[in-house]
């Protein structure tokens, strides 16, 4: 009788290797869902920041549209933060728009904090 032990062997590198497997692909999607978030907050903060930054609108129009692009993502929309003021740099007269959020690690049972800063040159200032 012969033994075939190379059946055997696979089933334990299997066993072995399945875990971290497991683990690699786990975090590459909670990675990619992070970049994805980060993403759409730096939009939102852009897009807000420039229609806030035109001559006949207001920051309340800056920050609507900035809550238009992260009500695309309840977790980012329920958990937003925006804000906009008006500064002056060198004589130049910006409008800056600062979006957090929270990104929520289910798995590591973490949040962290993303938050994006933008800013456009005032027109009402021109």
């Amino acid at each position: 009788m012969s033994f075939n032990s190379s059946r055997g062997s696979s089933v334990v590198d299997f066993v072995l290797v399945a875990p971290l497997l497991i683990v690699v692909f786990v975090a590459a999607t909670q990675a990619e869902m992070f970049l994805a978030d980060k993403s759409t907050i730096s939009s939102a903060a852009i897009a807000g920041a420039r229609d806030a930054s035109m001559a006949d609108a207001s920051s309340a129009q800056g920050i609507a549209l900035a809550q238009k692009i992260l009500s695309g993502k309840k977790d980012l929309s329920n958990s937003a933060k925006i804000s906009i003021s008006r500064e002056q740099t060198s004589g130049v007269d910006f409008v800056r728009m600062t979006v957090e959020c929270e990104f929520k690690i289910p798995w590591l049972d973490q949040v962290v904090h993303i938050s994006s800063t933008s800013r456009a040159l005032d027109e009402k200032a021109l």
